[in-house]
């Protein structure tokens, strides 16, 4: 049903909707992450131990890519001191490089665990700089590509970074106080976190605080995103897996379709906070929005909510593309855009139902649907 909605609306047609409550859900504290970096000790040779690290490049200072100032420990567990790598294309540097259960799985290396502090990587364009960056249970050829990507920046560039994504995964990974200082883009992100349980095939997601200035290489004129946090609780990394085959092969989508259940809850809950985007042309602003998902019996209930998205038109954009629909916008009189969205989803096994409940989606002074 289309249209404006007030008390009068009574009788035997369509039910109209009510505005979900706001929920309240709160971005997860580091602590819910730590779970999915526990790595069980690994009994391992030394002579296992040191032919992981030959294939890794990390048996010999000087030998391969890497230097550093000092090497400890022994068994598949080691510590690196002041481990660089120079190229044409760059320098990487790290303070503190830890490898945990350094081993081998047939011919390939791999280990159980990584954590490197005082990480930072240069070259012509850029500097990146982290504090710290942890992995945990890498697949054998995601160790390789993180190992390929510190000695050589350009190496996302090459064939030897072009693993197959089947083979590509890890358990979890959490990067700590980035900061970025290039020519197209500056900024800072303060934590990124993910990690998933094998054996219940949930995941756990964060990242918190963006704040980056982006710079148009032609117009040299400078965007500002910023987002407060983005989190998900208890997504299924089944359902995550068959997303991202969507696009690898023509019938993705009809496939996706075709295994998705339907009734399965698709996550605890996520939220979205301080969502930002500004320039001198527009300003977007997404205060937040958020859902939960209950499973009771045969029922998933699945609520979603928000605050309005509001969009700001400013000065006309050089864009020939953008002009057009920002003159559009200004011939219906429309400076200033407010859009809000909520909804309560009813997925019932039981009774082979779904039911959109108190679903709206309004545009201020435009259309509302219930």
């Amino acid at each position: 049903m289309m249209g404006a909605c007030g008390q009068k609306d009574k009788g035997s047609g369509p039910q109209i909707s009510a505005d979900v409550p706001s929920l309240d859900i709160k971005t997860p504290s580091d602590r819910v992450f730590a779970k999915h970096f526990d790595v069980p000790s690994r009994k391992v040779s030394e002579a296992e131990g040191e032919k992981a690290l030959a294939a890794l490049g990390l048996a010999e200072s000087g030998s391969g890519d890497f230097t550093w100032a000092k090497r400890s420990g022994n068994d598949g567990n080691y510590v690196y001191t002041d481990l660089t790598s120079r190229s044409d294309d760059g320098t990487v540097t790290i303070a503190k490089a830890e490898i945990y259960g350094a081993h081998m799985e047939g011919e390939t290396a791999t280990f159980d665990r990584a954590s490197f502090s005082g990480l930072s990587m240069k070259d012509d364009d850029v500097t990146i700089n982290v504090k710290t960056m942890d992995v945990a249970r890498p697949t054998p050829a995601t160790a390789k590509a993180i190992m390929d990507g510190l000695k050589d920046m350009s190496s996302d560039d090459d064939n030897d970074m072009n693993i197959d994504e089947d083979l590509f995964g890890f358990g979890a990974m959490a990067v700590d106080d980035v900061t970025i200082i290039g020519e197209d883009v500056n900024g800072s992100i303060d934590n990124i976190m993910f990690g998933a349980d094998e054996t219940t095939n949930l995941a756990d997601f964060k990242i918190e605080a963006i704040d980056l200035n982006i710079i148009d290489e032609k117009s040299k004129d400078v965007s500002v995103l910023k987002l407060s946090s983005l989190s998900a609780i208890g997504i299924r990394t089944d359902d995550m897996k068959k997303g991202f085959d969507v696009g690898r092969n023509s019938n993705g989508l009809t496939q996706f379709f075709g295994d998705l259940n339907m009734y399965q809850k698709p996550y605890d809950n996520f939220s979205l906070k301080g969502l930002s985007f500004d320039n001198d042309y527009v300003n977007f602003d997404m205060p937040n929005y958020s859902g939960q998902a209950k499973t009771k019996g045969d029922v998933t209930t699945i609520t979603q909510s928000g605050d309005p998205i509001v969009i700001k038109l400013k000065d006309a954009p050089k864009d020939q593309q953008a002009r057009q629909a920002y003159d559009m916008l200004k011939q219906l009189e429309f400076d200033e855009i407010k859009i809000r969205s909520s909804q309560t989803s009813i997925l019932d096994k039981g009774s082979d139902s779904v039911r959109l409940k108190d679903g709206i989606l309004e545009m201020e002074d435009g259309f509302k649907l219930n």
